[in-house]
């Protein structure tokens, strides 16, 4: 994030911390024409030709502008996540569980510095919902449960509270770009259906919306042909390969089908790096 910010600064964006945007605001024609933002107890207005929308998905403020509820979203998972010292066998890299215990979810362990770790488990919601189980529940089985990932917390200890949130994959049923406004990163559903990641996603498409805007700007052209250039962008980078994700992940949700296809990845390294790639990068 630190890199992020800083790399937009040496570009000459202004970075307002602390401030809260509370509201977009539209013209006579029902385009954004800016935002209103809250600082230090004052409100201020922006004005903008466009407005680049990454304030995550199903916020109020999607809500508001938008009209983006949950059910706009192609696929919704639930997560819950902690950070913990003392962690067992931590190496400089993150480690993925889908064990029995708790499939059809996900348990991850993610290095940070200081011997910390950040942990949780991730599920669909609709497959969170059918097991009946709170998600504290679920980090404990985790933590406590798992054949493989309980070995690394027997001294572990909790850092503060565990904390839980909505993750909205898989693209989004409406257009990206909707009267004005572009949709990035998971206020699109730009998060990977299959492994819940959404940090690479989230960068290509700012920087999809970035190159759209400056030629628009450029050539000074129309709402329509921004949001076909936008909408064409997305389809071709994400959408088609989202939409693979979505029906492999209801035949992987099966424990027969996917122990069999890992017993099969690992009879050969070289097929286990290609799904590896192929999940990770999309290629």
């Amino acid at each position: 994030d630190k890199a992020l910010k800083e790399a937009a600064e040496d570009a000459g964006t202004e970075v307002r911390e602390g401030a809260k945007v509370v509201n977009v605001n539209f013209n006579d024609s029902g385009l954004a024409s800016g935002v209103t933002f809250e600082s230090n107890g004052y409100t201020f207005t922006e004005k903008a030709n466009f407005i680049v929308m990454a304030c995550g998905g199903g916020t109020k403020l999607g809500v508001q502008a938008l009209g983006i509820k949950l059910s706009a979203y192609k696929a919704v998972g639930i997560a819950i996540r902690a950070y913990f010292e003392n962690v067992s066998g931590v190496e400089d890299y993150m480690e993925i569980y889908a064990e029995d215990r708790y499939w059809p979810g996900m348990g991850w362990i993610f290095p940070l510095a200081d011997n910390t770790v950040n942990a949780g488990i991730g599920y669909y919601l609709k497959d969170s919902l059918k097991r009946r189980a709170s998600l504290n529940k679920s980090l404990s089985v985790f933590r406590e449960e798992g054949p493989y990932s309980r070995k690394k917390f027997t001294k572990a200890k909790m850092i503060g509270e565990a904390r839980a949130r909505k993750i909205f994959m898989g693209g989004i049923k409406k257009k990206a770009f909707q009267n004005g406004i572009f949709l990035v990163g998971e206020a699109a559903g730009l998060v990977n259906p299959f492994t819940g990641e959404g940090i690479a996603p989230a960068i290509r498409s700012g920087k999809c919306a970035a190159e759209v805007i400056i030629s628009a700007c450029e050539k000074n052209s129309g709402t329509e042909e921004v949001l076909e250039k936008y909408q064409t962008r997305l389809n071709r980078e994400f959408y088609r390969y989202f939409t693979t994700g979505l029906m492999l992940r209801k035949v992987a949700s099966s424990n027969f089908v996917t122990n069999t296809l890992v017993r099969v990845i690992n009879l050969n390294p070289r097929l286990g790096e290609l799904n590896l790639r192929f999940w990770v990068k999309g290629f």
